[in-house]
């Protein structure tokens, strides 16, 4: 089987764990699997790091705009660009998956979820978090509070524009970028793989068939601990956060409450890099906080030397996500405190850990009392810390549904292309109503490009002058009909006249001649036979 990870490139983040962690399992499961991490990015040699080296694990990049933009247009979430949709279409062509696993769809439009589906590929998308709703991706607004949900997307517009009032010309766009995707998930995939039920919930909630959409818990190999590092005497407790110091994340709310705390014998230690925007506010709170040690950034190669530091991990998000940093600290046999959003409570459990209200300070400092009071709860914690399930068991459930839906796969149609070589490129306007619109674009970009402004046009029927109305409105001079029936032969259009392709050679100025007629083909070995000194474009085979 043929798998295809595909997800953008944003930094590491903890999708790149999960896909790391996923293809790591499948490999060990099926020894005929073949891998390819499909990655967008906007440059392909910053990736080039992520390459590992693996007979059966295989990288291809599509160079894409990627980042930041001045301005947020919300179909952009629901369109690839040409360029990108075309290169995403020869890579299923040459490889021909079995299937393709969207790991994320941001900065990419989820329209490359219907050109999978459409080439006969068996779709899947797991969902991190909530931004197939939410183009802010954590069902926060822009002034960090919770929002209630989208409203079909119609509330979405006051996280992009501070006016309190909006015309439904600014809304739509919202609303359309929710419909779209919506309907896409719904239609184009396959399957829906949400990493908690919290995230399930709320996408049965927004009407997606809950039939497609299945939560399948992430995991990490439990680890084999002889012994359990707690063992706590007078020295207190160390508290510990580990991950980007982003506002979302809360690390602000940890720190207050540590500094009310206020108990000389616990520490606090941070372990993560800071948001340059949020590094002020944590500068300044972190500063006249006594005990509190920012470590900086780290590798996942530390984790275990930072968790034997750490007696319980705080987990102080605003924003309903699911942190894998809360399964790493259950590996290492670490207690968890938490907020109580998203799939937290999923994953913490009365008995290891608990909950508090999300941005709550008091309760947050409630407990942080109780463990420094009774450090001795920690030990209990670590103890009842259930074994994780393996990630064997993760991604034997994630194989077992690449089979079901891979099993489902519809390949089209295929007509062999050898035929084509029979016709011409005017055959290609049997469907005359979508073909004009876009012919007559080409054409009038091809008058610009090479500076024809004074045009003849060959054919005086009803799309001769449909044609000829639209140049003159684009500053393009028509200065004659020509027509091979010789009832139209001197007649005058709107003072333009009809004129013989005798006398062509009369018309003075003439830089182009296109030829608007069922006949083009006859016109135009005509003309050629005639060996005119302007040039002749037809209207269907340009």
């Amino acid at each position: 089987m043929k798998v295809v990870q595909a997800f953008p490139y944003h930094g590491v983040t903890g999708v790149d764990r999960y896909i790391s962690v996923l293809n790591s399992g499948l490999l060990q499961l099926d020894s005929d699997i073949e891998i390819i991490n499909l990655i967008f990015c906007s440059s392909q040699e910053a990736v080039k790091h992520k390459e590992i080296d693996h007979p059966r694990v295989h990288y291809r990049f599509i160079e894409c705009d990627m980042g930041i933009k001045l301005s947020y247009d919300p179909m952009k979430d629901c369109f690839a660009d040409s360029v990108t949709t075309s290169k995403f279409e020869h890579f299923l062509d040459e490889e021909k998956p079995d299937v393709i696993n969207f790991q994320h769809l941001s900065d990419l439009g989820v329209s490359l979820l219907g050109v999978a589906k459409e080439k006969g590929v068996s779709t899947v998308v797991t969902l991190h978090d909530y931004w197939s709703i939410c183009p802010r991706s954590f069902l926060i607004n822009s002034d960090l509070k919770l929002c209630d949900g989208p409203n079909l997307g119609a509330r979405c517009i006051h996280c992009f524009d501070s006016a309190h009032q909006h015309v439904g010309t600014e809304v739509m766009p919202f609303v359309a970028r929710y419909q779209f995707i919506t309907d896409a998930l719904d239609k184009k995939a396959d399957l829906i793989v949400t990493v908690s039920d919290a995230i399930r919930n709320r996408l049965l909630q927004e009407g997606l068939n809950d039939k497609k959409v299945v939560s399948i818990h992430t995991s990490l190999d439990s680890l084999d601990r002889t012994s359990l590092k707690i063992n706590h005497d007078k020295n207190g407790v160390t508290f510990g956060f580990i991950g980007n110091l982003l506002v979302h994340k809360g690390p602000h709310i940890l720190l207050e409450a540590f500094r009310q705390l206020n108990d000389p014998h616990s520490r606090l230690v941070i372990y993560g890099s800071i948001d340059p925007l949020y590094r002020p506010t944590i500068e300044k709170v972190m500063g006249s906080i006594p005990n509190v040690f920012w470590k900086g950034s780290y590798q996942s190669n530390e984790l275990e030397a930072i968790f034997d530091e750490i007696d319980v991990l705080v987990v102080p998000t605003i924003c309903p996500e699911q942190p894998l940093v809360i399964l790493e600290a259950l590996q290492y046999h670490t207690p968890v405190i938490g907020s109580n959003l998203g799939g937290i409570p999923e994953m913490i459990g009365p008995e290891f850990g608990a909950l508090f209200e999300a941005g709550n300070i008091e309760q947050l400092l409630l407990l942080m009392k109780k463990i420094t009071a009774f450090p001795e709860i920690l030990t209990s914690w670590s103890k009842q810390i259930p074994v994780l399930p393996s990630v064997e068991t993760f991604c034997k459930k994630v194989y077992d549904y690449y089979k079901a839906t891979a099993r489902r796969r519809i390949s089209p149609g295929v007509v062999k292309s050898d035929h084509l070589s029979l016709l011409g490129p005017q055959d290609k306007g049997f469907l005359r109503r979508p073909m004009i619109p876009r012919q007559i674009k080409r054409i009038e970009a091809h008058l610009y490009t090479v500076g024809a402004r004074k045009v003849a046009i060959f054919g005086t029927g009803h799309l001769g002058l449909m044609i000829y109305r639209h140049l003159v409105k684009r500053d393009v001079k028509i200065i004659s009909f020509i027509d091979n029936d010789p009832k139209k032969w001197d007649q005058v259009i709107d003072g333009i006249p009809v004129t013989s392709p005798t006398q062509i050679t009369d018309i003075v100025g003439l830089e182009m001649i296109i030829i608007v007629s069922d006949w083009e083909i006859e016109i135009m070995e005509q003309l050629e036979s005639m060996e005119l000194n302007v040039p002749v474009m037809g209207f269907y085979s340009y």
